[in-house]
């Protein structure tokens, strides 16, 4: 289905919705997810792509020219894998909105004026278009935390209070 809502998707949002257990909910949301051919075949493992793409989400090749500029990000930023580059390439280039759980790469991705969402605001977002109740977002980002997810502590705490 299309939506007029494109965000481009590192493997992180799709670990903590795995964690929290919304990613079912997550692809209901009135949004096209996409992610790059690296992050889908080398980085999605468990779950793998497979289980991700009949639920809406896409993979966007990266070609050559996109390849090269991932080389001259990577050579320069250590801390970015070449897939979380891949991504803030993909949302870059296309003008789209980034969504990570990585805080190395929302603070690179900022820093070169692309929007960045986590998955904090992807529960927001469940809320808010009445997929799923406060206390069953409180519930999923209590299993994300549970998860060693290297959330904002006092943000979430906040959330969690506010919606159970």
């Amino acid at each position: 289905m299309d939506f007029p809502y494109r965000y481009v998707t590192d493997a992180s949002i799709l670990f903590d919705a795995v964690n929290g257990g919304i990613v079912h909910e997550m692809f209901r949301l009135p949004f096209n997810f996409i992610t790059s051919d690296l992050i889908a075949e080398k980085e999605l493992k468990t779950p793998p792509f497979s289980e991700f793409e009949p639920l809406g989400l896409k993979k966007e090749e990266m070609s050559g020219p996109l390849v090269g500029a991932m080389v001259r990000i990577r050579s320069s930023h250590k801390t970015l894998s070449i897939y979380d580059i891949s991504a803030f390439i993909l949302a870059r280039d296309q003008k789209l909105i980034l969504l990570t759980s990585d805080d190395a790469l929302r603070k690179f991705a900022e820093s070169n004026e692309t929007e960045v969402h986590g998955i904090l605001w992807i529960l927001d977002a469940l809320i808010t278009n009445n997929i799923l109740s406060k206390p069953e977002v409180s519930r999923a980002l209590q299993q994300i935390l549970a998860h060693n997810s290297y959330l904002p502590k006092k943000e979430c705490e906040d959330r969690i209070a506010r919606w159970s």
